[in-house]
């Protein structure tokens, strides 16, 4: 025999999944198949629960055993399906984030005979979009706070250059005479033999040329005498 489920989600209306499972199977190969079907990541915890008709739980079905003796835990791979499937719209409520409890309910629709050559499970409708494993922007599940805190302890900082590290000082002191190539002496020579010779250009320039200084003409005492007579 063949069960046919119906998926349907509180937080996201437009969802809508429906699964055939054979009876024989296990709910750990219902739930290997809900998680591969949503591209879901499998490293998280998940859970079914065995609800009556108002969705209340009355069995828990775990992945793995935690915390409880093992009367009280039953495991995914060790119940087949047809072991909680008492009534003709059983319901069961799978909780894929644990940490916020968030889960899809499942009802049954049908039950029929198998297809010959047919692969279950099997998805036969999807509506909507697929619901985030976490909700959007932000994921509280225990594993993936592990992960933020070991990428945030990774995660590279950039140097921080203390002036006054003594691993970042000069070698040699900062009074030592540094050879720049030249002496202070050879700067200072040249100029002032450059400026000096300037100088006597300029002035023997201004008074070598006789020609340009004009001379009174006559004699200056011949010129006296004259007034005097």
């Amino acid at each position: 025999m063949v069960y046919r489920f119906k998926f349907i989600s509180d937080r996201y209306s437009k969802f809508s999944m429906e699964v055939e499972i054979q009876e024989n199977q296990t709910f750990y190969d219902f739930h290997e198949f809900i998680q591969d079907e949503l591209e879901y990541d499998t490293s998280h915890l998940a859970i079914f629960h065995v609800c009556n008709h108002s969705w209340q739980s009355k069995q828990e079905i775990a992945l793995l055993k935690k915390g409880k003796t093992e009367k009280e835990v039953l495991l995914m791979d060790k119940t087949i399906m047809k072991s909680f499937v008492k009534d003709a719209h059983q319901k069961f409520q799978y909780c894929y984030d644990l940490i916020n409890n968030r889960c899809f309910k499942i009802e049954l629709m049908e039950t029929k005979m198998e297809t010959t050559n047919m692969f279950y499970p099997i998805c036969t409708a999807f509506t909507g979009e697929i619901p985030p494993q976490f909700d959007s922007g932000k994921n509280d599940s225990l594993f993936d706070l592990e992960d933020e805190e070991e990428e945030t302890i990774k995660k590279p900082k950039k140097p921080v250059i203390d002036v006054f590290d003594d691993d970042f000082a000069t070698e040699e002191p900062f009074d030592k005479e540094i050879d720049f190539g030249f002496t202070p002496e050879d700067q200072d020579i040249e100029p002032d033999e450059e400026e000096e010779e300037d100088v006597k250009d300029d002035g023997k320039d201004d008074f070598d040329d006789e020609d340009d200084i004009d001379e009174p003409e006559g004699d200056i005492d011949d010129s006296l005498d004259d007034d005097d007579e």
